[in-house]
């Protein structure tokens, strides 16, 4: 045959990463279809929340250039397995065989639809903490300089000090 596969399968915490590498032989481009063989959904690669082109529940269908290599990854919830995922079927392809379009090609084609950043305002407010928040803050403050904090307080100011930091760190 000269179409091969060479998969692999990971478990991480539940969830099962599956990468394969897809090789033809031939001198002539090939479409193929590659099919999950886990008991488990699978979880294609997404661009902006809409599955790269190609995937669909089942697997991926796409073209292996002639004496070229094609490598594909996702997720499953399946228990791994030795062969993941295998070649269900491969054909010559014809010049172009697109055929119409789907809603999830139209979405690929389309630009980010959230304005520039540029065209918001760019002042920052004077009242940077919302009133809630430094009355809350006031309260605790209180209660520390008297001795009389919680240990719920404690909990508090700690949970807010790691979001703090993980806010910080993604700035």
């Amino acid at each position: 045959m000269s179409i091969s596969i060479e998969s692999t399968a990971t478990d991480y915490g539940g969830v099962t990463l599956v990468t394969a590498l897809v090789r033809n032989d031939d001198e002539a481009d090939r479409r193929v279809r590659v099919t999950n063989e886990l008991n488990g959904v699978v979880r294609p690669p997404t661009r902006d929340g809409v599955a790269v082109e190609g995937w669909d529940a089942e697997g991926f269908e796409g073209v292996v250039r002639g004496r070229g290599t094609l490598a594909l990854g996702y997720a499953c919830g399946g228990a791994p397995a030795d062969d993941p995922c295998r070649v269900a079927w491969t054909e010559r392809t014809e010049s172009d065989r697109r055929g119409s379009a789907t809603v999830a090609d139209a979405l690929r084609d389309l630009d980010d639809p959230r304005p520039p950043a540029a065209s918001g305002p760019s002042e920052v407010p004077e009242e940077s903490v919302p009133p809630a928040v430094a009355a809350w803050l006031d309260g605790v403050a209180d209660r520390v300089s008297e001795g009389t904090a919680s240990e719920a307080d404690r909990r508090a100011l700690e949970s807010l000090d790691e979001h703090l930091r993980t806010l910080a760190g993604g700035a």
